[in-house]
């Protein structure tokens, strides 16, 4: 009787890779996905406590595959090839042009340049003002504690791996460019604003200790923007900065980062039309009992830590919320404040607290005359009501309301329409201006 030889196969297999990983030497960083790699070295360090161990045994095992790398940069170059080939058809049936880096004639003084260009390259009037401070980046060094996730050593802040040039991410940004400008032209009497929130994987802290050349891709899609676009953006200058601006092991701005862009929202505003007074927060809230770990601190290699997570109060007066055609009470404010929340630490309390609702949300403040639309992602949501107290109404679309996501059929031109909108204000970070599904239907 035969006896099947797969078994053996299968054994021999499992044999010679376990020999590769011995024999081969190991590497902590990939130059074909630019990033650091796990080590056997930095699993020993990890705990057994909250799967640490595990976790980190798991991505190293990924990380330390045999010949992993020359395998993706082979599928990194067929990859690379067929999309080329993709976006050249596509470029040659594209219509429109760019004004790269125009200025608005009409720009008022207000929010010019002190060189007299258009506020976005005066650092002083749009971005954060903090003292400029150089770091030497080889001061700066990281530690793998998950699938692209690295912990600044020193801190305990987790971000993901620098972000490098990109032919493909740079072709996203001026298609997007291109869109915005196209919807900027077909409504001349509408004032358009673009604020760009700065990434923490876009700082070039880290490329001397790593030989790499990370990219802000914020100073190379502004200039894309036509003059009649009033665009600024946010800068972290230094670690302080950092801190003061994001979740330690979250992708989202904290309450402090968080008012700096309304801040800086509201001075685009302020130079071009009345508007009621900056508001100030009435008290800073703090949270006793929460427990709250960040979305990469959810996936990372490490012993679990919580969030410091704490809100601005404001005095917003009356005001009505409309989610679709339904009133409602945006977030849960009160019930936080009041300390009724979940004590479970993998909760959603970011989205929770200001907000989880997926389709077009509606603000009427009184007494104001303005109608805003704003078409931002998650980190717009803490600061949308804010924003919107300035506005009689506001409309606040979810950038993933134009991707499908949310299984929705919103329609841009119709809302302009119905909502008598006069402002629109298209605020995020890299990513979502980056995503390739992210499309202004008809421009």
């Amino acid at each position: 009787m035969k006896k099947s030889i797969f078994p053996v196969l299968l054994g021999l297999i499992i044999l010679i890779i376990d020999i590769t990983y011995i024999v081969i030497p190991g590497t902590d960083f990939s130059k074909s996905e630019n990033r650091l790699l796990s080590t056997f070295g930095t699993t020993a360090g990890s705990s057994f406590s909250d799967n640490g161990f595990q976790d980190s045994l798991e991505q190293t095992l990924k990380d330390q595959f045999p010949l992993r790398d020359r395998i993706i940069g082979v599928v990194s170059e067929m990859r690379s090839f067929f999309s080329g080939a993709v976006m050249s058809i596509t470029s040659k049936n594209r219509s429109g042009s760019i004004n790269a880096g125009a200025v608005n004639e009409q720009t008022p003084d207000s929010v010019r340049g002190s060189d007299g260009n258009s506020a976005e390259s005066d650092a002083d009037t749009l971005e954060i003002s903090k003292p400029e401070f150089e770091y030497d980046p080889g001061t700066f060094k990281l530690k793998p504690v998950g699938d692209n996730y690295y912990l600044i050593k020193g801190t305990r802040m987790i971000i993901p791996f620098p972000v490098t040039e990109k032919s493909h991410s740079k072709e996203e940004l001026r298609r997007k460019a291109d869109q915005i400008n196209n919807l900027a032209n077909s409504y001349p009497d509408i004032k358009v604003f673009l604020y760009y929130i700065q990434s923490p994987n876009e700082l070039s802290w880290f490329n001397k200790t790593y030989g790499i050349q990370a990219f802000d891709y914020g100073d190379y899609f502004l200039p894309l923007l036509s003059g009649n676009i009033t665009s600024g953006r946010s800068r972290i200058t230094d670690l302080e900065d950092l801190e003061n601006s994001f979740f330690m092991a979250d992708h989202h701005l904290n309450h402090k980062g968080a008012y700096n862009v309304y801040a800086q929202v509201y001075d685009m505003f302020a130079g071009y039309f009345p508007i009621s007074p900056l508001m100030v927060p009435t008290a800073e809230l703090e949270f006793p009992g929460l427990e709250w770990y960040g979305s990469y601190m959810r996936v990372a290699a490490v012993d679990k830590y919580s969030e410091d997570f704490r809100a601005y109060e404001y005095d917003f007066g009356e005001y009505e919320a409309y989610y679709g055609s339904e009133k409602i009470e945006i977030g849960l404010f009160e019930e936080y404040k009041a300390g009724s929340f979940s004590r479970d630490p993998y909760a959603e309390h970011y989205m929770e607290y200001y907000g989880y609702e997926d389709n077009v949300v509606k603000m009427i403040f009184p007494g104001n005359t303005r109608n805003l639309l704003i078409i931002g992602d998650s980190n717009t949501r803490s600061i949308r009501r804010v924003i919107s107290s300035h506005f009689h109404t506001t409309v606040f679309v979810d950038y993933r309301a134009f991707t499908g996501d949310f299984k929705t059929d919103f329609d841009l031109d119709l809302c302009i329409e119905n909502e008598k909108i006069d402002t629109i204000l298209f605020i995020a970070r890299r990513e979502t201006f980056e995503h390739g599904g992210f499309n202004l239907k008809g421009y």
